[in-house]
């Protein structure tokens, strides 16, 4: 680490020494060893179904998982979200009847269903679900989240806050370092996560004076330093300090991108079962990126979706609306006007979404 800092004074315009360091902070304290981070299994009116969350990605020939009831394991095939060949999510499509599921739950009386996973032919983790009290879309689920957040990296704050005092030193001298000032960003967004909630606010003023020194000196970078900007509004809209359910309020953040599938997404988004993402014109539709809202898909709960869209725009090219994934589980989706030209959806639009969304029992406004 010594060396590395040393050449970071020597020459702060060396990439080659910042991307090492930055490789060494994210190595330390890390761990291959796979964790549940959160487990959930869903019935509703027609089927069960089981779902995973992993702190690490694992391909399904190195991992095995097990859904477990009283003594029961739940047969059926545990499969990489959307077809993935390696993922942070996996799902269960039991192959047992509803029956009998529902049979072994009522057997088990007071003994909590739980997900197991395996590696090796060795019980890596297991995690004991718990009934959540039933809402009325009528869908019953057994819930455990896992508070992975420190996951032993609290060892490395001293030595994340030592390498930021570097940096603000380094740009005490070289205030238009563009690596010494892209290093604190991310510097800040690791730090941010594990401060109260009273800090935020500080750090993400100082996120926001780096990025928009970033702007300044490096414009041909601009769309990648925005997008650095939304990911921090994004955090700490879901720092724990600001969350109190799983009903998630994104709207109005000037987000211009969604996390990525092959990601881990943070735990409060894989397990939020409400999410309002209107009012962000970039995740408009549609307007959106292709793929930009694939990571939505992924989100095991999520049952009701608010997001912006251009009436006028869908209704005369309503085939853009593949880019709105397949959500297995939505079941209220709620397109917001973007202007006063046009408030209805044509027939042709609100068929495709319900071919899109198969689960869907409400469309707002139509």
């Amino acid at each position: 680490m010594d060396l590395v800092q040393s050449a970071v004074f020597t020459d702060p315009g060396d990439q080659s020494a910042w991307f090492y360091l930055r490789w060494l902070l994210g190595r330390s304290g890390s761990s291959c060893r796979p964790r549940l981070r959160m487990g959930v299994l869903q019935q509703s009116s027609n089927s069960y179904s089981a779902a995973l969350v992993l702190n690490v990605s694992r391909e399904q020939s190195v991992l095995q998982a097990e859904l477990r009831i009283g003594k029961k394991q739940v047969k059926g095939k545990w499969k990489c979200s959307h077809d993935l060949k390696v993922s942070y999510l996996w799902i269960l499509v039991p192959d047992e009847c509803n029956e009998d599921i529902s049979a072994a739950l009522e057997r088990a009386g007071e003994e909590r269903p739980s997900i197991v996973i395996t590696e090796g032919g060795e019980e890596v983790d297991e995690l004991f679900l718990k009934k959540v009290p039933p809402k009325e879309d009528g869908i019953l689920e057994w819930l455990a989240v896992e508070s992975m957040e420190d996951n032993g990296k609290s060892l490395l704050i001293p030595v994340l806050e030592e390498q930021l005092s570097l940096c603000t030193q380094l740009l005490d001298l070289e205030p238009d370092s563009r690596w010494a000032l892209l290093t604190a960003v991310q510097l800040l967004r690791t730090l941010k996560m594990r401060q109260p909630k009273s800090k935020l606010k500080e750090y993400d003023e100082m996120v926001m004076e780096y990025l928009d020194k970033l702007i300044a000196i490096d414009p041909l970078r601009c769309g990648y330093y925005t997008d650095l900007r939304s990911d921090c509004c994004l955090e700490s809209a879901l720092h724990p300090g600001n969350l109190t359910s799983s009903i998630i309020d994104l709207s109005s953040l000037g987000l211009t991108k969604f996390p990525s599938p092959l990601a881990s997404l943070p735990i409060a988004l894989v397990s939020a079962t409400d999410i309002d993402l209107s009012c962000n014109l970039t995740l408009t539709l549609p307007l959106v990126r292709t793929g930009a809202l694939a990571a939505l898909a992924h989100l095991p709960r999520l049952r009701c979706l608010r997001i912006s869209a251009s009436f006028h725009k869908l209704n005369n090219l309503f085939s853009s609306l593949n880019l709105l994934p397949n959500l297995p589980h939505l079941l209220q989706l709620e397109l917001v006007p973007d202007d006063d030209h046009e408030v209805t959806l044509s027939k042709e639009v609100v068929h495709l979404i319900y071919e899109i969304i198969p689960s869907l029992r409400s469309l707002k406004p139509v």
